[in-house]
């Protein structure tokens, strides 16, 4: 899940500073009684996390975006080696804005006179055709497979940044978030730190209320331990704030010509300049 909104919908306790997480997580990984009742509750711990802990970004499709950078910069700070767990099988729509910036891809720009942020869409496929599609099912426009695109991107400016596709061991553990979520976050009790911000608005809200906050109570009930969450955006401020939401789901310019190398001529030639709330618009020619 990724951020949307402003306001957080589980507790504040949930979160750990990148200090406790540094120190807390070897701790735990070192208790090996701990690591066996984890994995003797999940069955089978991805092979990714069975020789060390890693810091652990859970997304549809990983992707070079301000967001993975900020990631990036935290899981160095913690001084764990970064993996993205990818839901490929997962449904692309349209009117979410998270899954929507993976095809209409907005490129930052900098900030306006105002200090809003200004960005650039860049659409890289048919959206009305792959809706409601699987985004391992996708392609773009000059036809290669979304996810291959966007992890070609990521390797062109993290190169060592581990990726794969959880889907398998997802729906082993259930048909729905209700049901695989305990498990996943099992795996950051002591193998691995999760990076993530849980934030109320509209349909988040309700996935935090019946999803996140039963697994957490559950896991803790169970093993006497909550999962190992850093917080992305928040400086865990008694706010809870996120500052200018909308810059975390661009991309940086330098891929636009990375991104615009590949789409057909007009494509190419259509793009215009959004501020952050969308105070006028310039098109660029």
């Amino acid at each position: 899940m990724r951020r949307r909104g402003y306001d957080f919908a589980v507790k504040k306790d949930i979160y750990v500073s990148l200090e406790e997480a540094r120190q807390e997580i070897w701790r735990r990984w070192n208790n090996i009684a701990l690591r066996r009742r984890i994995e003797a509750f999940v069955g089978r711990v991805p092979e990714h996390l069975m020789k060390e802990p890693r810091a652990i970004l859970n997304r549809d499709v990983a992707t070079p975006d301000n967001e993975f950078r900020q990631f990036f910069i935290k899981a160095r700070q913690i001084g764990l080696s970064p993996v993205v767990s990818e839901y490929l099988e997962d449904k692309f729509v349209g009117i979410n804005s998270d899954k929507l910036s993976l095809a209409k891809m907005p490129i930052y720009m900098g900030t306006d006179r105002n200090g809003n942020s200004m960005f650039r869409y860049r659409n890289i496929l048919d959206y009305a055709k792959y809706d409601g599609r699987k985004f391992n099912e996708i392609k773009t426009l000059w036809g290669e497979p979304l996810v291959f695109f966007h992890n070609r991107l990521l390797r062109s400016l993290y190169p060592y940044v581990e990726v794969f596709d959880n889907s398998e061991w997802l729906k082993s553990k259930g048909n729905t978030a209700y049901e695989f979520y305990p498990y996943e976050l099992s795996l950051c009790i002591c193998h691995g730190v999760l990076f993530e911000d849980f934030i109320t608005n509209g349909a988040e809200k309700s996935f935090c209320e019946q999803v996140v906050n039963p697994a957490l109570e559950k896991l803790e009930d169970m093993f006497g331990h909550k999962p190992l969450i850093v917080s992305l955006m928040s400086d865990k401020t008694s706010t809870g704030k996120v500052a200018d939401d909308k810059y975390w789901y661009c991309y940086p310019a330098c891929l636009e010509n990375e991104i615009t190398s590949f789409l057909p001529v007009i494509h190419q030639k259509s793009s215009h300049i959004f501020s952050n709330y969308k105070i006028g618009m310039v098109e660029v020619l």
